[in-house]
């Protein structure tokens, strides 16, 4: 329930229905991540970057919990999600990440290229289909692809980005 919130961007509702989830298990890292993303997304940045300490410190990270908190203050939430790039970046050179979790950070950068790039590398990896969101692994490739393509038109073109905010309104 608290993903379907989430991906309908009804933020507040979804956080409340994580919380529902900690409740139960509050070791529950899923629900600690989404909370984090809908902080982020609401412009709650000081508490989305607690939630990801509290994710790193249940992961048994708690230095690096500490240092995000640094970061913060030092750079703000743009320099901790460079931070976060940079060390995934350097745990892919021996471990497998998720495209789709890099694709997210450079969305959440605004670097809509990159993230687009990424969710195609997501979707190209037969390991990532359970991770996209709203179930990526039923989509079509040729309609998963003309997706792709039409919400990347609108992002690099003016024209086409006008176009579609026309059809929506």
């Amino acid at each position: 329930m608290g993903r379907q919130l989430y991906f309908s961007r009804q933020y507040e509702p979804a956080v409340k229905q994580f919380r529902k989830t900690l409740d139960m298990d509050p070791n529950f890292v899923p629900a600690q991540h989404a909370i984090e993303l809908a902080y982020a997304q609401t412009g709650m940045f000081r508490e989305a970057v607690a939630e990801r300490q509290k994710v790193l410190t249940l992961s048994g990270n708690p230095d690096l919990a500490a240092a995000i908190g640094e970061e913060l203050r030092q750079d703000g939430y743009p320099g901790v999600l460079q931070s976060w790039l940079e060390g995934l970046n350097e745990v892919s050179k021996r471990a497998y990440v998720s495209s789709y979790h890099i694709a997210q950070i450079h969305a959440r950068l605004g670097e809509k290229d990159q993230a687009i790039a990424n969710l195609e590398r997501a979707y190209s990896d037969s390991r990532q289909q359970s991770h996209l969101p709203e179930g990526g692994s039923c989509l079509r490739p040729d309609s998963f692809h003309a997706t792709i393509s039409r919400i990347a038109a609108e992002v690099r073109d003016p024209v086409v980005r006008s176009r579609a905010t026309q059809r929506k309104e």
